[in-house]
């Protein structure tokens, strides 16, 4: 079983990150089926041992598709070693932009999707996939 120190995304150093990449391209599953199976060992474990797990209630402006959609990217980016200004310029958008859609204020379309897929070297479906 993983250390249970799993975090969303954008808290995970560029190392933990790139294991946990490169764990799932060994599985050949995404980085969130990965991240989903170590946290349903965690809990079973946890549940196991008789803690009990207090489920914080969200707001919900907090968890959106495209703040996850934002998150994932911004984790892919980060994996790769890219700043928001060289992904904007490889993608032909400027650093806000890529700031808004990693934060989920900025819509993002189709083509940028796939010009940022294309960039960070992987899937579109790894970076759509929402649950």
């Amino acid at each position: 079983m993983y250390n249970p120190e799993v975090y969303f995304p954008l808290s995970l150093s560029n190392q933990k990150a790139r294991k946990l990449y490169a764990i799932a391209k060994r599985r050949g599953c995404t980085m969130v089926d990965l991240i989903k199976d170590i946290v349903e060992d965690y809990v079973n474990d946890v549940q196991l041992i008789g803690v009990n797990l207090q489920i914080p209630i969200l707001n919900k402006n907090q968890v959106t598709p495209r703040r996850i959609i934002g998150e994932r990217i911004s984790m892919f980016r980060q994996v790769n070693g890219f700043t928001q200004m060289e992904l904007g310029k490889a993608v032909g958008l400027d650093r806000r932009t890529i700031s808004g859609i990693e934060l989920g204020s900025r819509r993002l379309d189709v083509v940028e999707a796939i010009a940022i897929a294309q960039v960070l070297g992987v899937e579109l479906k790894e970076i759509l996939e929402v649950c």
